[in-house]
């Protein structure tokens, strides 16, 4: 039992070593559109902090003009189809990407948008 217990804490660490040095912002979600973690880098995006994990992602100040968020969230997780939109930002235009994420089960239980 310890032996599996740190090789998840491996792991775990791993990917928030993985997250933390990413320079792509990058949020995921659940099927409510809660916060479940993000990158450092979607500050840039959205002003997110550590406490915001666990909040919805609507609730949270954005700097794109992108209305169809939860549709488009909505549609990748029934799908499992990735999906991609050009949007504009206040400052300037952009891509942005949504793809659906399997954890133990073939059907989607989380979105990465990016």
């Amino acid at each position: 039992m310890t032996e599996k217990v740190d090789e998840l804490d491996h792991a775990n660490s791993d990917l928030h070593n993985l997250f933390d040095s990413t320079q792509i912002a990058t949020v995921f979600l659940d099927r409510h559109l809660v916060i479940r973690s993000f990158t450092p880098a979607i500050a840039t995006v959205y002003n997110l902090i550590p406490s915001d994990q666990g909040r919805p992602l609507t609730d949270i100040v954005s700097h794109l003009q992108y209305t169809g968020l939860r549709e488009d969230v909505a549609y990748v997780l029934q799908s499992l189809e990735p999906m991609e939109r050009r949007i504009d930002r206040t400052t300037a235009q952009c891509t942005t990407s949504c793809e659906s994420c399997r954890i133990g089960s073939p059907t989607a239980r989380s979105a990465a948008c990016s």
